[in-house]
């Protein structure tokens, strides 16, 4: 079974606060293990949305599209998308922290929430944020 994740592209830091369930964030239709992200990108002024679970439909939400790296399928704005899949063919590392190492760039949680904090910026709230990423743990 493919692991599905979504992603949308509207607004910035952890409202919701690390750790935090997202029944915690008023997000309680979605599965277990999903987590919710929204950020802004001021270098070309869009919000996004990532969500990401394996209880994913895309209902062809316009503005939205698939992206797929080894297995694991991610739904999100198209610019958003570009910018994903220019990571993916181009640079496919991320920095897990502000000093951090670099690690290979996947569609895991932790790699995507830490690609989106080093790379794109701006998150505003994490609904279902994994916690600590146990490489740097």
């Amino acid at each position: 079974m493919m692991t599905q994740r979504e992603v949308f592209h509207p607004g910035a830091h952890t409202a919701c606060g690390p750790g935090a369930l997202g029944s915690a964030c008023g997000d309680g239709e979605r599965g277990a293990g999903s987590v919710l992200v929204t950020g802004y990108d001021d270098r070309t002024g869009q919000g996004y949305v990532v969500r990401t679970g394996t209880d994913l439909v895309h209902d062809g939400e316009p503005g939205t599209r698939e992206v797929t790296h080894a297995g694991v399928t991610v739904l999100l704005t198209d610019g958003l998308a570009l910018l994903l899949d220019d990571a993916l063919a181009h640079r496919p590392v991320t920095r897990l922290g502000w000093a951090g190492p670099e690690v290979p760039l996947t569609l895991d949680d932790h790699t995507l929430l830490a690609w989106l904090n080093e790379a794109v910026g701006g998150v505003v709230t994490v609904a279902g944020d994994p916690g600590p990423d146990p490489r740097t743990a």
